[in-house]
């Protein structure tokens, strides 16, 4: 603001720094206070959308009322500041801000270009499950490049690749107008734990000791006793809170930011735990579960299917699995068939979908299997996004969401030996790759530095395609007429004259 310009800002973060909450607290004061404001919040996940919006309305409901702004509509996902009088008259003579904040989650990729937006915080954005680029292009269309304009992105790291990583490291080089802030997770005066007398620090620990006692803000300094404690508290977070990983803790809590975004190693599944999740076989009571499955091509490796059953508690049951090598088409949709085929009652599986990928040779499987006389089978092209599908699955495993019968020993192995690609030394293919801003590239084409190799993956695809793409299905796009364009504005344009929320 100083400056004169438009507050544009990137921020790094780690866990449970309350960064989310001082950026809600900004937008609110700014919409609650000034007329004509429309603020838009998007979040990665419908439990982190629904948390942000109380923080919102907690500071609502705590302001003092003779501040506290008219308020319209109060529905699950937006406010609206402005007369909620149905007094044509009364609205008139005293109508109220006509500011608006709403709160989204991530799953439009054109989402916001109806619409005017001077204030935008994106939450999480490094774990949003659709393409960050392509809903963020629709969005910065929408917020005017002038004074009184904020857009501020944070998240925590995940990986060295994608829409937050790449523009991060562009504003730290100065190379748009946006600020990249870093918050490490010492500055947080919750992280510590009382220590030992006898406290000896390693070679790691006492540069970190050195840069916690470098730092200030403003008048504030970190003691020595505190540097301390905070290490402690270090110490205790890797044993309890990150499975014993001094890893895994760089990630979540960093202390740079290049702790921060840090090349993917280890298990690809690392949330898979054998002995809670390989449970006892039982086949799911029809009546009860909603069917789906999901199926990878193999043209040089086995191809995969897996059937999957959803409870109501949204729990979900992986109970057959297929995989093998050089089959025909009519002996896939065979294998099929009785997969999909109760073998207590023999009634046949209510099947949803079956999601495939989209390479070729899953196209044209997909057309054989299609016109077969015998067994014929429909499989519809799934969500292939890897990262996406991947931290969806562990998410699943984490929440106790995702449960493998012990009949599916080949998804059992999988998910224990699955892992990242980190040495590409050792291919020919990777030997004229060079390392730009921690992106590989080759011929102009752009790898993940934490590929993953693509060994042990048959099961565990097909399974990502299919559970991905029922968690985040899409609707079917339609074809467009003219006069359907010419509705849907006029529609548009008769919400933004009530003041009835956003088009989103």
């Amino acid at each position: 603001m100083k400056q004169r310009k438009p507050i544009r800002a990137l921020v790094l973060k780690g866990r449970q720094e309350g960064i989310t909450t001082d950026v809600a607290g900004l937008i609110f004061h700014n919409t609650s206070s000034n007329c004509g404001r429309k603020s838009v919040v998007v979040s990665h996940e419908p439990d982190s959308t629904k948390s942000i919006f109380e923080i919102y309305k907690t500071y609502y409901d705590n302001l003092d009322p003779m501040v506290q702004p008219m308020k319209r509509y109060d529905n699950k996902n937006t406010l609206t500041f402005a007369n909620p009088s149905n007094d044509e008259e009364e609205k008139r003579l005293n109508p109220g801000l006509g500011s608006s904040i709403s709160v989204f989650t991530a799953n439009k990729s054109g989402g916001g270009r109806s619409q005017t937006i001077h204030n935008f915080h994106g939450s999480e954005v490094a774990f949003w499950p659709t393409e960050a680029k392509r809903l963020m292009l629709g969005i910065l269309q929408s917020v005017p490049d002038r004074l009184n304009t904020m857009v501020i992105l944070e998240s925590t790291a995940n990986g060295t690749s994608g829409y937050f990583h790449d523009e991060y490291q562009k504003a730290k080089k100065g190379l748009s107008d946006y600020l990249a802030i870093f918050i490490p997770w010492w500055v947080h005066e919750e992280y510590q734990r009382p220590r030992p007398e006898d406290m000896k620090l390693d070679e790691y620990e006492q540069n970190l000791l050195d840069k916690m006692l470098a730092w200030r803000f403003k008048d504030y300094r970190i003691t020595h006793e505190q540097a301390l404690m905070k290490l402690q508290w270090r110490r205790w977070a890797i044993r309890n809170k990150c499975h014993g990983s001094e890893k895994q803790f760089m990630q979540e809590y960093p202390a740079t930011d290049k702790e921060a975004f840090q090349k993917k190693t280890g298990l690809v599944y690392y949330a898979y735990d054998h002995d809670v999740h390989f449970i006892e076989h039982y086949e799911p009571r029809i009546e009860d579960h909603i069917f789906f499955g999901g199926y990878d091509f193999g043209a040089e490796h086995p191809w995969a299917y897996g059937l999957f059953a959803i409870d109501r508690y949204g729990t979900i049951y992986k109970f057959r699995e297929i995989k093998l090598q050089g089959s025909t088409a009519q002996e896939m949709g065979d294998l099929i068939a009785k997969a999909e085929t109760h073998h207590n009652t023999g009634q046949k599986f209510p099947v949803l979908k079956r999601y495939r990928g989209h390479d070729s040779g899953a196209k044209q499987i997909a057309l054989e299997l299609k016109r077969l006389k015998r067994n014929p089978v429909k499989l519809t092209e799934g969500i292939v996004k890897r990262e996406l599908g991947i931290t969806t699955v562990n998410g699943l495993f984490l929440e106790n969401k995702y449960f493998i019968s012990n009949e599916c020993v080949n998804t059992d192995y999988e998910l224990l030996n699955h892992v990242y690609k980190n040495e590409y030394t050792q291919s020919e293919e990777f030997k004229e790759m060079t390392a730009i801003d921690g992106i590989l590239r080759l011929e102009g084409e752009e790898h993940k530095d934490a590929d993953v190799v693509k060994e042990l993956d048959d099961c565990v695809d097909g399974d990502r395609y299919g559970i991905t793409s029922i968690m985040h299905r899409k609707p079917k796009e339609k074809q467009t007429t003219i006069e359907q364009v010419r509705r849907m504005a006029e529609k548009s344009y008769q919400k933004e004259k009530k003041g009835i929320g956003v088009n989103w």
